[in-house]
């Protein structure tokens, strides 16, 4: 089954994206060499929270330059820039960005990974407030199918808003039931 969610993550990497997160996620990774990047993330962080995301912007993509392709903390500080340039407004850059995202997390942790899943919940979410519901409501799919074999500690809220995005998009759909149903699945395993 997750080989064909492989395939609908190819369909989905050329129109989807993630918006799990409100705020900024900021993962640091000591597998890379330059970790300057880390202080100009840490600063973007503060820009974000502060309302200014056009500051957090330049600073991220800073950060970028100072990150080696193919990392972890690529990955991550990319997909903390998707976050900003959606937040500035290029709903299509920020789109563009998740993909790739997706794509090196994908590459560098597998499938079922929780970076992953938030990333594509990132996506979806971005497509819901776009009111492209079809790919919001499969990029949800593919999420849920990325993470919902994993009952770590980790990924316990992760699961949970994924599931209570998803519900809410049934909801907007006129899905009751389907919607409680999942809620009713995802409190009853995350308590």
């Amino acid at each position: 089954m997750l080989v064909n969610k492989k395939k609908k993550c190819n369909k989905i990497s050329g129109y989807l994206m993630l918006g799990i997160m409100t705020s900024i996620i900021f993962v640091i990774y000591p597998l890379q060499a330059d970790q300057g990047w880390k202080k100009l993330v840490d600063e973007a962080g503060a820009a974000y929270e502060k309302g200014e995301p056009a500051k957090a912007l330049d600073l991220l993509k800073g950060a970028v330059e100072l990150t080696l392709e193919g990392t972890e903390a690529r990955a991550a500080v990319l997909n903390n820039l998707a976050i900003v340039i959606e937040a500035n407004g290029d709903l299509d850059g920020a789109e563009s960005l998740y993909t790739r995202v997706i794509g090196l997390w994908v590459q560098l942790l597998g499938t079922d990974h929780p970076n992953v899943t938030r990333t594509l919940g990132n996506l979806a979410d971005l497509n819901h407030r776009r009111g492209q519901f079809d790919d919001a409501l499969e990029a949800y799919q593919l999420a849920i199918a990325t993470i919902d074999t994993n009952n770590s500690l980790e990924v316990k809220e992760v699961k949970r808003a994924i599931h209570v995005s998803y519900a809410k998009l049934l909801r907007e759909l006129g899905r009751n039931n389907e919607a409680d149903q999942i809620l009713k699945k995802v409190f009853k395993r995350t308590q």
